[in-house]
């Protein structure tokens, strides 16, 4: 009796594996997206008095 719900159960899982795969691939051709840019300024400025520290 259990050995017949074992098989069941094997040939059941067995089945939904085989049955849920999918050959096609699924491949996303339009992604959303945004051009955007910063305003830059023409000539960048020296300023000594800003002291830059990396650490």
């Amino acid at each position: 009796m259990v050995k017949t719900i074992a098989a069941g159960c094997t040939v059941l899982l067995t089945a939904l594996a085989l049955w849920a795969c999918n050959d096609k691939i699924d491949v996303k051709q339009a992604y959303p997206f945004r051009l955007t840019s910063w305003h830059l300024p023409e000539e960048i400025a020296s300023r000594d008095d800003n002291e830059h520290v990396y650490l």
